[in-house]
Parts: C-alpha cells; sequence; structure tokens
C-alpha cells in the first residue's frame, strides 16, 4: 500500500502514518479498521486524487485473498491543509466508500493517537509539527460523541445504553464464531 502511495505521490513527499487500534494492541481482524493518514508536502493534484481514491480496490482486484486492503480509513491531503484546518483536495476513504472531499475531520482523540502511538510508514516525520490538542478539545470532541450517541439513541427511541450492548454482543458473536 505505501509504496503505491508514494508511487502516486512521489513528487509530492509524502509522509504515511499508521495509527490507531493496531498499535494499542487491541486491532481486532474482521472487527478493526487500519487507520492511515497521509501528509504532502504539496497540494495533492486532481489527477493524484482520482487514482489514490480506487487504489484499495485495484490492490484488491490484483490480490483478492488480501484481507487487508479493504480495511484501511481515513485521508490523504496536504500537511498545511491538515495543521491549519483548511480547505484542500482531500482524499478519504472510510466504511462508507472513498470520495474527495475539501477537508478532513480529524479529532482530538485521532491526534494524540497519532502523535503519541502512530507509526511512520514512509518519508520524513511531520509529527512534530502538529500541535498536541487540548484538555479543552479533547471534552468537546467528548461532548460530541456523546450527542451523535443520543441523537441516535433519540431516532431509533432506545436508550443509550442499546447501543453499548449491542456492540459487546456484536464482539461476543464474532469472537465466539472465531473460535476465541
Amino acid at each position: 500500500m505505501t509504496e503505491r502511495i508514494a508511487e502516486i505521490l512521489q513528487n509530492r513527499r509524502p509522509s504515511v502514518y499508521l495509527y490507531g487500534s493496531m498499535f494499542w494492541t487491541i486491532f481486532c481482524p474482521g472487527w478493526s479498521d487500519l487507520d492511515i493518514l497521509v501528509l504532502t508536502q504539496r497540494p495533492i493534484g486532481a489527477g493524484q486524487a482520482k487514482r489514490l481514491m480506487t487504489l484499495r480496490q485495484e490492490l484488491l482486484a490484483a490480490e483478492p485473498e488480501n484481507p487487508y486492503y479493504r480495511l484501511f480509513e481515513d485521508g490523504m491531503l496536504s500537511l498545511r491543509a491538515f495543521r491549519e484546518k483548511t480547505p484542500d483536495r482531500v482524499v478519504y476513504w472510510g466504511t462508507s466508500g472513498q470520495r474527495i472531499t475539501d477537508a478532513n475531520r480529524f479529532d482530538s482523540f485521532c491526534l494524540t493517537l497519532l502523535k503519541e502511538k502512530g507509526r511512520l510508514c514512509l518519508g520524513g516525520d511531520v509529527r512534530h509539527l502538529l500541535p498536541m490538542p487540548t484538555y479543552a478539545e479533547l471534552v468537546a470532541d467528548v461532548a460530541r460523541h456523546l450527542e451523535s450517541i443520543r441523537r441516535a439513541a433519540g431516532l431509533t427511541g432506545r436508550s443509550l445504553y442499546f447501543y453499548g450492548w449491542l456492540l459487546d454482543i456484536s464482539r461476543c458473536l464474532y469472537t465466539l464464531a472465531r473460535g476465541g
């Protein structure tokens, strides 16, 4: 994956990071995703963005037995746009598919994980150029997440605790199906 990203973005000097559950020893095949962030020294070109958008499917078509290509999620954008939270051409990969957009929604928890536990896979390490989230930013992101859960619970008419139980049940069924 990193070789192909580097090939497509060679004139943009990319830094490719993996972060998230795989570095907290809670990565679970079939359940977890592979969080990837690509930060470039120059904005991504339109042609490059189109090639990156379908890269997961291209690699999966070439290696259909590889279980990992479909798990990669997050964004690719310029370091400047990421730091300054300004519009830019962004390639987004997620569970809902992939798209080219103008912003990357990277919350304070993901930034903390990236800075503290992320692994540089390619390019120069630019994490020192990224600010550590403040306590206030962390609290605000907790509040946003809680509000999302409350909204979802209100739409379904179910208790907030319903979603936690569904998650626990899903993990239990997955564990049972895998035999441990």
